[in-house]
């Protein structure tokens, strides 16, 4: 989707969730969507692209960094804290961050928090942009 702007230049927003890797093949599958993501924000322009959504990865992982290498994208929540996102209550794990927000060079972030539960197992992640 893209959205103009008063200046006349669009920003691009990618809603994405790609298959958790609970196997081999989903894993697989996850991986061949982020460089397919990666692809599609490089031959849109990345400086004014935002793509959101639970990416069933942390930031930490290899795919994740390759991801934000590859498409020209940074972590919105850069310098805002790290949050868990995502709080199974059926598996015996500590809450993870794996919803993102990445966003373009021409983008700045003026607020970055998780939300209040709302019922899922993902709570919101909510970005104040400037």
């Amino acid at each position: 989707m893209e959205f103009p702007l008063s200046d006349g230049d669009p920003i691009q927003l990618i809603a994405t969730h790609p298959l958790p890797p609970m196997q081999k093949s989903t894993w697989q599958d996850r991986n061949r969507a982020f460089a397919g993501l990666a692809e599609q924000v490089q031959q849109q322009g990345s400086q004014r692209s935002i793509v959101a959504g639970d990416l069933n990865c942390t930031p930490w992982s290899y795919w994740f960094r390759r991801l934000r290498e590859q498409s020209g994208l940074r972590e919105s929540a850069l310098g805002h804290g790290l949050h868990s996102t995502w709080n199974p209550t059926s598996l015996p794990l500590p809450g993870l961050m794996i919803d993102h927000v990445l966003i373009g060079s021409r983008i700045n972030v003026a607020r970055h928090f998780v939300g209040p539960d709302i019922g899922s197992d993902h709570r919101p992640v909510i970005v104040d942009f400037r």
